[in-house]
């Protein structure tokens, strides 16, 4: 990761201190999927998609240039969301006694890993775009579908475009936007009593820690 960001990550309040796990060489608890999955973003971060604002398969959008061909498998960046590191920061964030086994799955350049925890399910996902712009343009999109989404702003956006909803947080980096949905929780989870919102960021932020590159 470039020395800016990770003294941003360093620097930046907002992070708990329960976030300890390192990063490390990414080691996925499960193989993903690859049956069918709809692209829409999780209904409890109060989207939905207009038409016209579907997301077509290789991210492709008129005026955009043709996109490069799509990899069959997610990037060892995208994988992080399901990778050890991620697993055991939750785990901490949460005092959970028991390490939670997450599912993946992997559909038209979007992987998803769900965490069915003791409270409910927290969802994290990464779509890969075919370019920058076209990350940016599809986080663009879901920021404008999130009906009570909001720039996030300063130190704590990390120096990444980023927007919060009261129960999720979703940063573009590169040519990955990342979404952390905890909006099947409820409002305060685990023995620190630890907000939708905050875990959200807790997790986003950790796995931004470990993206390398860009």
């Amino acid at each position: 990761m470039p020395t800016r960001i990770m003294k941003m990550v360093a620097g930046c309040a907002a992070v708990s201190a329960l976030v300890l796990t390192g990063c490390a060489p990414v080691a996925v608890t499960r193989a993903p999927s690859t049956s069918p999955r709809s692209l829409t973003p999780p209904s409890s971060m109060g989207m939905s998609m207009a038409p016209g604002q579907t997301m077509a398969p290789g991210d492709t959008m008129p005026g955009m240039g043709a996109a490069t061909p799509s990899p069959a498998q997610p990037s060892d960046a995208a994988r992080m969301i399901c990778a050890n590191e991620t697993i055991l920061n939750i785990k901490k964030i949460l005092g959970l006694a028991a390490t939670p086994v997450p599912d993946s799955a992997w559909n038209d350049q979007l992987y998803t890993c769900t965490y069915r925890l003791p409270y409910g399910s927290l969802v994290l996902s990464v779509k890969q775009s075919a370019g920058d712009a076209l990350a940016r343009s599809y986080f663009e999109r879901l920021r404008a579908a999130a009906t009570t989404g909001q720039a996030i702003e300063g130190m704590a956006n990390l120096g990444l475009p980023a927007f919060k909803t009261g129960t999720s947080v979703s940063f573009v980096k590169d040519n990955m936007t990342l979404l952390v949905d905890a909006g099947h929780l409820p409002a305060s989870v685990g023995p620190h009593e630890v907000s939708r919102s905050a875990l959200a960021y807790e997790v986003a932020t950790a796995v931004l820690a470990c993206w390398q590159g860009g």
